[in-house]
């Protein structure tokens, strides 16, 4: 060890004697971070690092050969090689000597982009562990590089000719371990390209790192592959001298490389272990889920129909693998989960049983011999429990394997259950469209086969997507025709209108029983008109939600006044324009201040409803206002959910259009963040209480109202509020079945009503679900000057210990030659 020590500090030290090394390293970190910061950091506002460690992959291809082609070609080049294998040190001394030299100018380069992860943890809340496993993942892609570089180094006297050779070398490597190569060799010889990104490619072992996955199987890759180019690396340093090894080295080089590549094809296969570095440990089955499991009392078998592993395109070949091994993970947790893995090509019996299931093949795009081609395959799911239904996953991809755990459980909990849950959305109906009394147009609609609605319903997307998700929805309005189930789980309101006294009794003593409210309110709503030269008026008008009546029982109340943000972001909006006398509808993209953007920071991520949430759009939402004398009085514990930016400000109904001052933030005074959503929890106590029942609106005065209402017992009950209901109309509700990612306001309410109607369990699971996680809101000042502190600051300080550097050389130098000139002038 002591050989190895000596040689690192003679070539370690070798690097810094010539500025090329410092304008090198200097401006791969300038490259490097410039195209980061430019191109990915504030154009992408996401706290992660992914794209940073993909390029940095790439261009390790060019900068890790650099760093290596003169270790041994300069040797060979001056003679000194010959003085090196004379001296009595052992060649893979003298190898690992220069290799850790190599790594550790490389580690240097590393701990120069340091400055992006500290802007990335200073402007944003990002996951540590893809980080860790991105930063660990390019340590051990440089060892295997360098060894590489320094493999070539030592065949090769000229510096140019062993740079080449290493680049080539180290791309190949690369490019085999990249999907799409795969898929092309794949379609020239059957299972080649597979067979090679799994044994010899660098590039996925090095994703699953950055991705927070730490895998033996992908460390034993690199470390065997580091170990064989140093060991080759060896033999050219004994045998240099050697004419007749030439053949020998050759044959040496093609077996131990071919051992390496079946070894970790082996290796591949092998349940080595692996340690999820993820914060949330995404990729783990988590207690959650195990609870849910654990619970279970009857055997749930899960059946996965996969088309075997050759007959799947390169995307595609490891997705049997990765069901199984999550499906094995279930089945140690509880023996009551059975599953099975069946092959349903060349069966057409069961090919037909399973369309009527719902299961069928589906088509991926696949490129096989330089041609576009469509492929047909099976990759599905169905759960059975008992003698009900099965339920099925139709389509199970790599991209759907995060989601899958929480998938399979809110499955599994929801067919254990006696019946699905109940749940109640109270919303009013709007007016039917005037064009639907056309009796022309109800008898095309007719001709059409197209039903003739009779109201119009402004949350007939949010209701679907709900049943779709196995819910039993019933949508009332809350009247003596429409009253709440009795088995209700949870209550849903939306857009109150003027509650009269019987629909907040109801409400109240639903909330007095123990049941869990959603109320969704805002005070104003805007109207946006066309105006002359592209400019948009925006009139508000006060919505009357009638809500402060009830909630204010209960501490919080609706504000009263327009609330604004200098934090807003454009919405597209409807609205109509005249042409003469034709009006019809247009879009228009918006900005202003009523058009609140609540950023990440500004949502509670330490509650089960709000964690992992994006930015959400607060479209012409109202601040909430907490009297917390009286909430600590009713001794009930109330959390904030989300609020406004510190940038807040209020404006006094006018029934003028919003312009001028009155929306100009800088001349405003602000009044700090706001609550926008709150939770509160515990005993809630009967307004109503020793009082008749009020009487239902929708009767006439000559009913009177009934006085005998069944009592209810008290129990612990959850109201959430929300001082916004506009986001959660069609308009912006996507319809049911849109496979796309959900608006932050709708996974939202999808979140807390399985949290109230089915189980916290299954909130917790969906919470691990990979979450982009946003960056703050930053000013265009602070991005310029966050740019200049990643580019700049690392080559910056590595050309000040340069200088420094090279001025106490010069001084050494100045020093002994006054000793010569001493010495001399003695002499004489």
């Amino acid at each position: 060890m002591k050989n190895v020590m000596t040689i690192f500090r003679r070539e370690f030290s070798s690097y810094f004697n010539s500025p090329i090394a410092y304008v090198f390293i200097v401006a791969i970190l300038a490259v490097c971070s410039g195209l980061y910061s430019f191109f990915f950091f504030f154009a992408a506002g996401v706290a992660e690092m992914r794209d940073f460690f993909s390029i940095n992959s790439w261009l390790m291809l060019f900068f890790l050969p650099a760093i290596t082609m003169r270790l041994w070609a300069e040797e060979q080049k001056s003679g000194s090689i010959a003085l090196l294998q004379s001296l009595p040190v052992k060649s893979m001394h003298l190898v690992l000597g220069k290799f850790f030299a190599g790594l550790g100018f490389y580690v240097l380069y590393l701990l120069g982009t340091l400055p992006i992860m500290i802007a990335i943890i200073i402007l944003g809340d990002p996951d540590g562990g893809p980080i860790f496993g991105g930063y660990l993942g390019l340590l051990f892609l440089g060892g295997l590089y360098t060894s590489l570089g320094l493999f070539f180094s030592g065949l090769f006297k000229d510096q140019i000719t062993a740079w080449v050779m290493a680049v080539i070398g180290a791309m190949l490597l690369h490019l085999l371990g990249w999907l799409p190569i795969a898929a092309q060799l794949d379609s020239w010889i059957g299972g080649l390209g597979t067979f090679l990104q799994r044994s010899v490619g660098s590039l996925g072992h090095f994703e699953t790192m950055y991705k927070g996955v730490i895998s033996i199987n992908d460390i034993v890759y690199f470390l065997s592959f580091t170990a064989v180019f140093l060991v080759l690396n060896a033999l050219t340093v004994e045998q240099r001298m050697r004419r007749q090894a030439d053949l020998t080295f050759t044959g040496a080089a093609v077996v131990m490389l071919a051992v390496a590549a079946m070894f970790n094809i082996i290796v591949y296969q092998l349940p080595l272990g692996r340690w999820d570095a993820t914060e949330g440990k995404i990729y783990t089955i988590s207690d959650s889920a195990k609870n849910i499991i654990e619970d279970l009392k009857t055997t749930v078998t899960i059946r996965y129909y996969v088309t075997p592993e050759e007959k799947m395109p390169p995307g595609m070949k490891d997705i049997e693998r990765n069901i199984t091994d999550k499906l094995e993970e279930f089945k140690k947790i509880s023996g009551k989960i059975k599953y099975e893995v069946i092959d349903p090509t060349g069966n057409e019996e069961l090919a037909q049983s399973l369309t009527e299931k719902g299961i069928a093949p589906f088509t991926l795009r696949t490129t096989e011999r330089d041609a576009v081609g469509i492929k047909k395959v099976f990759s599905s799911i169905s759960i059975s429990y008992l003698d009900k239904p099965d339920e099925v996953i139709p389509q199970v991809m790599p991209s759907s394997l995060p989601s899958l755990e929480y998938d399979i459980c809110s499955i599994i909990f929801k067919m254990t259950q006696e019946a699905p849950p109940v749940i109640a959305l109270v919303a009013p109906y709007e007016p039917m469209d005037p064009r639907y009394n056309d009796p022309r147009m109800r008898q095309f609609m007719q001709t059409m086969g197209q039903q003739i609605p009779e109201k119009n319903d402004r949350y007939q997307n949010l209701a679907n997507t709900y049943r779709q998700l196995g819910y039993n929805l019933s949508r009332i309005e809350l009247s003596s025709k429409e009253t709440l189930p009795d088995d209700v789980k949870a209550i849903l309101v939306v857009e109150p209108k003027s509650l009269s006294d019987r629909q907040k009794y109801e409400i109240a003593r639903q909330l007095y029983a123990g049941k869990d409210v959603i109320i969704a309110s805002q005070a104003y709503r805007f109207n946006y008109s066309p105006g002359r030269g592209g400019d948009v008026m925006i009139m508000p008008a006060k919505a009357d939600p009638g809500i402060n009546g009830l909630i204010s029982n209960y501490g919080i109340s609706l504000g009263d006044k327009i609330m604004m943000d200098a934090q807003n972001q454009v919405v597209g909006v409807q609205a109509q324009q005249s042409f003469g006398f034709l009006t019809v509808p247009v879009n228009l993209d918006v900005q202003s201040p009523v058009q609140i953007r609540i950023s990440p920071e500004n949502i509670n991520q330490d509650y089960a409803f709000t964690a992992n949430l994006g930015p959400m759009v607060y479209l012409w939402g109202s601040p909430i206002k907490i009297d917390s004398t009286k909430v600590d009085e009713l001794g009930l514990k109330l959390s904030v959910l989300m609020t406004s930016s510190s940038d807040t400000w209020e404006a006094e109904f006018s029934g003028l259009p919003l312009a001028g001052d009155v929306a100009n933030p800088d001349y405003q005074e602000k009044i700090g963040r706001q609550p926008l959503a709150v939770i509160l929890e515990g005993q809630f106590p009967d307004p109503y209480e020793n009082q008749p029942p009020p009487k239902w609106q929708d009767l006439p005065d000559s009913v009177e109202a009934l006085s005998d209402v069944e009592s209810v017992t008290p129990a612990p009950g959850r109201l959430m509020f929300i001082g916004n209901n506009e986001i959660f109309s069609d308009q912006f509700i996507p319809e049911a079945g849109f496979r796309g990612q959900k608006p932050s306001h709708e996974d939202l309410l999808l979140k807390a009503i399985e949290g109230f109607a089915l189980s916290e369990d299954l909130l917790h699971i969906r919470s691990k679900i990979i979450q982009v996680r946003f960056l703050k809101e930053t000013s265009p000042l602070s991005k310029i000057l966050w740019r200049i502190f990643t580019i700049l600051l690392a080559p910056a300080v590595i050309v000040a210990f340069g200088v420094f550097r090279m001025i106490v050389r010069r001084d050494k130098r100045l020093a002994y030659r006054r000793l010569l000139e001493q010495a001399a002038g003695g002499v004489r």
